[in-house]
């Protein structure tokens, strides 16, 4: 099945099937747009994931809040992990310009093959650094894949460093901003320069680690509606990892605000 999001799709099921992990590009199937991918990892599930299950298909209210900028679009993809994200809204959207953070050193290097096998689509900047509210550095559990994440305080020696970056001046003029960083986003969501961001839509994965509150969502959902965001109802959730996402936008004057 999910080979056949790909135009290569008998080369897919091969690599699949054969023992060891193998760094593969495909064609999207119907399109021009390349992904890159680790076989046998969690590669494999987010391709799933992004292109099957539509996670950031957005609802018609932000459709609505993103057409009403009536240009190419700003986007910063938090958590950039191997581009499919950035493909997916490339596909999805008119996209003139994105930039994408992500601290993993393995992810990393196959998000700057994405990047160069899609270099006709447009400005696309990454930078290899943890998105943070401030300059520095995190102890970070590198080589997860999707699931690499800053670690508690208590477990700094199990981590290693990796440079942070403050997101906010990279991300102001943003129109869409997709935060996924497996429990780093907290830091940003109780950050006051939040309100201020130009963004018109944000897509966010919460989690329960490192989260400051009890309830994870709850505290997103705040959080987000203290810096003017109009907040969705939560999907995609696992309950026992309280982990969930959640879409946030603007509200468009005149709109009626989302029950």
């Amino acid at each position: 099945m999910r080979a056949g999001l790909v135009a290569q799709r008998t080369r897919f099921i091969w690599d699949e099937l054969r023992p060891g992990r193998r760094v593969s590009c495909y064609r999207l199937r119907n399109s021009k747009s390349r992904v890159w991918v680790r076989h046998h990892t969690t590669d494999i599930h987010a391709l799933d994931e992004i292109f099957a299950q539509l996670p950031y298909a957005p609802p018609i209210e932000v459709e609505q809040t993103l057409a009403a900028r009536a240009r190419p679009l700003k986007v910063a993809d938090l958590g950039a992990n191997v581009g499919l994200f950035g493909v997916f809204v490339r596909e999805r959207f008119d996209v003139g310009q994105i930039v994408g953070f992500e601290p993993d050193p393995d992810n990393f290097a196959v998000l700057e093959r994405c990047v160069a096998s899609n270099a006709d689509s447009g400005a696309w900047q990454v930078i290899e650094a943890c998105a943070a509210a401030g300059e520095g550095s995190r102890q970070f559990a590198a080589g997860h894949g999707a699931t690499s994440h800053q670690v508690e305080p208590w477990q700094r020696d199990t981590g290693r460093t990796v440079r942070a970056v403050d997101a906010f001046p990279l991300i102001v003029e943003a129109d869409l901003v997709k935060i996924d960083i497996e429990g780093g986003e907290w830091e940003l969501l109780d950050d006051a320069r939040l309100s201020g961001l130009g963004a018109a839509a944000l897509a966010l994965e919460y989690h329960g680690h490192l989260c400051p509150a009890p309830e994870p969502e709850s505290h997103a959902r705040e959080r987000l509606r203290a810096a003017g965001f109009e907040v969705g109802l939560p999907f995609m959730v696992r309950e026992r990892e309280r982990v969930g996402m959640l879409w946030a936008w603007r509200p468009l004057a005149g709109a009626r605000p989302f029950q």
